[in-house]
Order: C-alpha cells, then structure tokens, then sequence
C-alpha cells in the first residue's frame, strides 16, 4: 500500500467510525492534539472535533456515504453525504480537506450544504460523476496543466489565451515562453 492509499483509508476510516461506529476514541486515535481547524461550524482544535464527534454519537441514524477519495502528498479530500444528523435539516453533502502530518489530522477543512434533489441547471447532480482515478499516469501533466492555467490566467490575467488551444496542447515551457514573448 502506498503512503497515499494509506492516508485516504485513514481519513475514510476515521469519518466512518465517527459516523457509522459513534466511536468518539476515533477523534484520539486520528487527529493531533495541535489540530487546527477551518470548518467553520466546528470549534479550533482537538476539543472541537470531540465535540462534533459526540454530538454525531447522539444522532443514532448518523451515517456517511463516501463518493470520492482524492489524495496529494499529505493532503486528502473526502466527497461525501452526511445523513441521520439531529442538527441537520436532512442530508448534506459535504467535503472534507485533511492534512496530515505524522500519521495523524493536522488541519481541517470542512463544508457542508444540504442535498438537492434532482438535477442541476447543467444538468447533473451534486454527486454524479466518475468516482474512481483510472489515468494516475496523467497526474503530474494535469497538475502542470492546472499550474499554467493558474499563473497565466489567474495570476498573469493572460484572458484571452484561455480560449486558444494552445494551453491544451502546448508543453508549459513553450507556453511560459510563448506568453513571456506576447507582453
């Protein structure tokens, strides 16, 4: 098993032992007593993530649905769908972020909205979509990709390049040079 196969299994299984088992031991065995937390519905720290573990412990028909388990270096994200919560107005679908460092949670980041039925006005609904990885040979052109969408849109504001199928097809050194040359 890989370092990132083993951190996705850690933050899968931690959320379904909160959910599923209402084992609040779990917080203890999963996150580091410096936890930082950015979810902003949960308080900072270790004693915030207790506390949500409890009060999930008192919803007897808690559960989680797990749809996508995304993981980068020491970052794992989480697509899932909380139900059977006593707070909740019903299903939400959520997104967790951990990072993690020395085997346990150091940071997260979570949000949540309530499940809508039906589809979207794209036509697809908050969960559809391919949920397994099968091109892992392409992650480090997709992430150059996203890199050189980033610093020549976002960054640079290079707006018209975005519709030129040169950003697709083009290695990002002669897309940096290319740019470089254009201002």
């Amino acid at each position: 098993m890989t370092t990132a196969d083993s951190l996705g299994t850690s933050a899968r299984q931690v959320m379904i032992d909160i959910f599923r088992r209402k084992d609040v031991t779990a917080v203890d065995r999963y996150f580091a007593e410096s936890l930082i937390q950015h979810d902003p519905n949960v308080a900072d720290g270790i004693g915030g993530m207790k506390s949500l573990a409890n009060e999930i412990a008192r919803s007897p028909a808690a559960d989680i649905t797990i749809f996508r388990t995304l993981v980068d270096g020491d970052l794992v994200a989480l697509h899932s769908r909380y139900e059977g919560l006593n707070n909740a107005p019903g299903p939400l679908l959520a997104f967790d972020l951990f990072r993690f460092q020395d085997d346990k949670v150091g940071e997260h980041w979570g949000g949540q909205q309530p499940e809508k039925s039906g589809r979207n006005l794209s036509g697809h609904t908050q969960v559809d979509g391919p949920t397994v990885i099968e091109d892992r040979d392409k992650t480090d052109a997709n992430r150059a990709l996203l890199q050189t969408y980033r610093d020549v849109i976002t960054v640079e504001q290079h707006y018209d390049v975005s519709t030129n199928s040169w950003l697709m097809t083009t290695p990002s050194t002669q897309r940096a040079s290319a740019t470089a040359s254009s201002e």
